[in-house]
């Protein structure tokens, strides 16, 4: 999977892959005012 766009998509310090404005990909799932997280 490869990221496109840095404002939108990028990793973070926790190495958790920031995927769109509404997704969150890493080793946590939760929930958040964004959104939600998933593996």
């Amino acid at each position: 999977m490869h990221a496109q766009g840095r404002g939108s998509a990028g990793t973070n310090g926790s190495g958790v892959l920031m995927v769109g404005p509404n997704f969150k990909v890493g080793k946590k799932i939760g929930s958040g005012n964004f959104g939600e997280l998933r593996l």
